[in-house]
């Protein structure tokens, strides 16, 4: 039996890079703005939101911002738009079958929806972003699960096969 890779891009394929696009952006500017001035962001919120919780000001949020939601998802993104492959980009893709930019994006629509839930859990409710960032999260995951993207960023053994 022959396996068959799809080479065509999906709508949904364009949507989640788009969204993955969105989120990239927002992450990098949102989190050099928090390490740039700890004491209060773009959004007007002030370090008093913390309460007696775990940071002072934003300079920790915004440095686990501008990694972990800005720099490692451009990397997905980068790895949706091209589909290549390279063991150093693969050291945390647990579906072996899958290229890495699918399983990262996967993983950053799940961390955004989690990273959300710990402010609301943490700092309460204090800007609607909150929950446009949480639908974004499950955006990302719901367009990456489609079938379109799950074949399109699938590994196969015989790369030559196209259609």
């Amino acid at each position: 039996m022959t396996e068959i890779k799809i080479t065509r891009i999906s709508f949904s394929t364009v949507v989640l890079v788009f969204l993955m696009l969105i989120h990239d952006v927002n992450a990098i500017y949102g989190g050099i703005q928090m390490i740039l001035n700890p004491g209060l962001t773009p959004m007007d919120l002030n370090p008093t939101i913390f309460g007696n919780g775990p940071f002072m000001d934003f300079l920790f949020p915004g440095i686990l911002l501008f990694i972990l939601f800005g720099l490692f998802p451009l990397l997905a993104t980068f790895g949706l738009f091209y589909r290549f492959m390279n063991p150093w980009v693969n050291f945390v893709n647990v579906f072996h079958d899958q290229y890495f930019g699918w399983t990262y994006s996967m993983y950053t629509g799940v961390m955004l929806f989690f990273w959300i839930l710990i402010q609301l859990l943490t700092v309460g409710y204090t800007h609607y972003s909150q929950a446009l960032y949480a639908v974004l999260g499950m955006l990302i995951v719901l367009v990456g699960l489609s079938q379109a993207n799950i074949q399109y960023y699938q590994l196969l053994d015989d790369p030559a096969v196209e259609v």
